[in-house]
C-alpha cells in the first residue's frame, strides 16, 4: 500500500500528508506507552502500599503474640512461685509440728 500511495495511484495522499499521518501515529504510540507506564507504575506503588500494609500487620500480630506468650510465662512462673511459696510453708509448719510433738 505504501508503494501505491508514492507511486501516486491515491492522490489525496502525498508523502507530506503521510509524513503528518505518521507523526501523528507515532504520538499516540508515545501516549499509549506513557499511559501504560503511568499506569504500571501506580499499579506497582500500589501493590508496594499492599506489601508493607501486610508487613505492618504480620509484624503487629507477631509483637502481641510475643506479648502475650511473654504474659502467660510471666503469669505462669508466677504461679508456680506461688505453689512453691505455699508447699514451702506447709513443708515448714509440718516440721514445726512434728518439733513440737517431740
Amino acid at each position: 500500500m505504501a508503494l501505491d500511495v508514492f507511486n501516486g495511484s491515491k492522490p489525496g495522499l502525498t508523502r507530506k500528508n503521510l509524513g503528518s499521518e505518521l507523526m501523528a501515529l507515532d504520538s499516540m504510540n508515545i501516549l499509549g506507552l506513557w499511559m501504560k507506564l503511568a499506569t504500571l507504575g501506580h499499579e506497582l506503588k500500589a501493590l508496594e502500599a499492599m506489601n508493607n500494609s501486610r508487613l505492618w500487620f504480620m509484624l503487629t500480630t507477631l509483637s502481641y503474640e510475643l506479648k502475650d506468650l511473654d504474659s502467660m510465662k510471666s503469669s505462669g512462673l508466677s504461679m508456680t512461685q506461688k505453689a512453691l511459696s505455699h508447699e514451702l510453708k506447709a513443708v515448714n509448719a509440718k516440721n514445726k509440728s512434728r518439733l513440737r510433738m517431740t
